[in-house]
């Protein structure tokens, strides 16, 4: 911030004929002296300002480590307050760029350490979320059918953290800033696909983290606030219509090194980017695949909500609901379906987003794409 008098406007002097030199210039530092307590006043210092004055995409975007970043998502409370089930949030992390690549992936298989069922692919385009069945599982993905499966769909590592080392590092991270756990899928897309996935929801809130190529993101409300396993949509056959999922809240393209949060429930999907002639060739934003990571911050897939809670309860006390009666009473009270207050969790607040009308905020720092922000909506929920 410059200092308060170079800011300052030029003293009007009054006009005094014959006026000595002397005289002139006395009145002059008279008049500024005038001035420089109001401007000390409005004077703050970045020291004295919350994160010395940095917004929550600055910090991310000069974060060093994994550790760094994991606790900015869990112990800044603009993240919580603003965005966490409430509203998608775009940025940029250049510590994500280049860290996972189709590489990495090639090396496994010719390692023969890529395994199906664990590892699957998505139809090429698909409608719904569905994978291909021919792949038997336990059986090793060959270099020759990685790349086949590479061309005609999208690539879905799931739980990719417990094969490579980096992806790891970014899990046990996230563990110990959030008290959550913490999961990575990676999806791998070639480029000359129109859609890799279709128009869906997820049970997790999801930070998506672009390592290779580009990919455009479209991410709408809720379907369903804080939706369970069965409340999901787009998958198994389900089909998620543009109209029913509603105006887009968020519409980016990411490119190696943006950061995009998905509210848990929120729809969203993924499409083939717009061309840019501007890309250096050969550059990791120039690649033919986009390899990006998922990362689920695991609340009720893992069983921390409430209606879990009340299981366990009836349990004890020699009660044994169906599956059938307690996905009845999770679909009609969103309460149960909301996350325990778990103690020493990092992320603290949060809401969810189906039935009112809110503000969303998304911010974007340079991704290579215009993102735009529309309507969301919250209600707050202990975590």
């Amino acid at each position: 911030m410059a200092p308060p008098d170079s800011r300052r406007p030029a003293p009007t002097l009054p006009a005094v004929p014959g006026l000595p030199q002397s005289r002139r210039l006395l009145v002059v530092a008279v008049c500024a002296a005038g001035a420089l307590p109001q401007r000390a006043a409005e004077y703050t210092s970045s020291l004295v300002l919350p994160y010395g004055g940095a917004s929550l995409a600055m910090r991310l975007q000069v974060a060093q480590t994994w550790p760094e970043v994991m606790e900015i998502f869990a112990k800044d409370e603009r993240f919580r307050e603003q965005h966490w089930g409430k509203a998608p949030f775009l940025a940029r992390i250049p510590l994500a760029a280049g860290c996972f690549s189709v590489d990495d992936v090639r090396a496994a298989a010719g390692a023969g350490e890529l395994l199906a069922g664990q590892n699957d692919f998505l139809l090429k385009n698909p409608d719904s979320f569905v994978t291909v069945k021919t792949f038997s599982r336990g059986s090793s993905i060959t270099a020759a059918l990685l790349e086949d499966g590479l061309a005609n769909g999208t690539m879905v590592l799931n739980s990719a953290s417990s094969r490579w080392v980096q992806l790891f590092d970014i899990v046990r991270a996230g563990v110990r800033a959030v008290q959550l756990p913490v999961n990575i899928n990676v999806y791998i897309t070639h480029s000359s696909l129109e859609r890799s996935v279709p128009l869906h929801t997820d049970r997790q809130d999801t930070i998506i983290l672009q390592c290779e190529g580009r990919k455009h993101w479209q991410v709408h409300g809720a379907l369903v606030g804080l939706p369970a396993e069965h409340q999901e949509r787009g998958k198994s056959g389900d089909l998620v219509t543009e109209t029913e999922a509603g105006p887009r809240l968020l519409e980016a393209t990411l490119s190696p090194g943006s950061v995009l949060y998905v509210p848990r429930g929120f729809a969203h999907r993924t499409l083939r980017p717009p061309v840019d002639e501007t890309l250096t060739p050969g550059s990791t934003a120039a690649s033919d695949f986009s390899t990006s990571l998922t990362i689920g911050l695991e609340t009720e897939s893992m069983g921390f909500t409430y209606d879990k809670l009340l299981l366990c309860a009836l349990f004890l006390h020699g009660e044994g609901p169906s599956v059938e009666e307690v996905r009845e009473l999770t679909s009609v009270h969103e309460m149960l379906r909301r996350p325990l207050p778990l103690p020493g969790v990092g992320l603290v607040g949060g809401g969810s987003a189906a039935g009112s009308t809110g503000t969303a905020q998304a911010q974007a720092s340079g991704d290579g794409g215009s993102s735009s922000a529309s309507s969301s909506s919250s209600s707050s929920f202990p975590l």
